[in-house]
């Protein structure tokens, strides 16, 4: 069954009047975004969005991208973006993934002030009005986990009715009159991972298993963690320079990495869940799937929560 996960609410210069609102930062800007393109962002390849001029429902199937569409309009709007926001397949990693800001006037053309902003970078456009369009492409960056975000003008072309790319780039006076605000549900179980007092956690803090299973796997647990560390010579790298602090503290002889706890317990802090679609289709860790997933799957968490206090308090 299709669900509606979500909502995109931007409201014009008109709607605010006749809502009586004003805007903390000044005046409105007096534009909408009027159309969305994102290709390569999370769980979209391509995707084409028109937007309406008050208020556009998304309605969809879990995982069908709309969380991903949203995500990828508040990036371009100035959100910092991942390096799991690069669409993904069983095999590969997109290396670039670009949004596209479709933008036109509220009226027959943009007011005084945007149009001083934008510095001549905008004009006749597929429909009546005054339009600009800007690109944001997005790339691996070798220093950060961000992606590197470059954006651009696109100019419309009347002769082939397309946007075309310029080297010109957007000012941060121009990206000012242009906000994003995802307002995320409240219940998430990529957010709950994390945290030792939710439903997860809860689940989490006792695994049942015997005493002398656990010494058992305690023991291989050890064991692999030393393979890790002898494998690796980053690891190595690491523990040759740390224990050089033992000439700066008298109280320290010996640090070691431990690439695994020694605990089960500890262990479950890194337990990730992955959600598969079947038919060769890559597989997800749960803080790429859509909110609806995670919200279905926090719940089946709390499920899992009864059933076994359940078990406990029947003995």
């Amino acid at each position: 069954m299709a669900t509606l996960e979500r909502e995109i609410s931007a409201m014009s210069n008109h709607e605010q009047d006749v809502a009586g609102l004003e805007s903390p930062v000044g005046p409105a800007a007096d534009l909408w975004v009027a159309e969305v393109r994102v290709a390569n962002f999370r769980n979209i390849v391509a995707a084409q969005l028109p937007l309406e001029n008050g208020t556009t429902f998304l309605v969809g199937e879990n995982n069908s991208g709309k969380s991903s569409l949203l995500q990828s309009i508040a990036v371009a709007c100035g959100r910092r973006a991942m390096r799991e926001d690069l669409h993904r397949t069983q095999d590969t990693i997109a290396g670039e993934a670009t949004i596209e800001l479709i933008i036109r006037s509220s009226g027959s053309e943009f007011t005084e002030v945007v149009a001083q902003r934008l510095a001549g970078n905008y004009g006749p456009g597929p429909e009546p009005g005054e339009w600009t369009a800007i690109r944001v492409t997005l790339t691996p960056s070798r220093e950060s986990a961000f992606l590197s975000t470059r954006r651009r003008y696109l100019s419309w072309d009347e002769t082939s009715r397309e946007w075309q790319p310029t080297p010109l780039v957007p000012s941060p006076q121009v990206m000012e009159l242009l906000s994003a605000q995802l307002v995320e549900a409240s219940r998430d179980l990529s957010a709950d991972l994390a945290r030792h007092t939710s439903d997860w956690g809860q689940v989490l803090a006792d695994l049942g298993i015997p005493a002398d299973k656990r010494a058992e796997l305690e023991d291989r647990l050890s064991q692999l963690g030393d393979a890790l560390r002898e494998a690796s010579p980053t690891l190595n790298t690491l523990e040759e320079e740390l224990l050089k602090m033992r000439s700066a503290q008298s109280n320290v002889e010996q640090v070691e990495i431990h690439p695994l706890p020694g605990r089960l317990e500890d262990l479950t802090h890194s337990v990730d869940i992955v959600v598969g679609g079947g038919d060769d289709r890559a597989s997800l860790p749960m803080r790429l799937q859509g909110l609806g997933s995670r919200s279905l799957a926090a719940l089946r968490v709390y499920f899992s929560l009864c059933r076994l206090r359940i078990g406990v308090d029947q003995g």
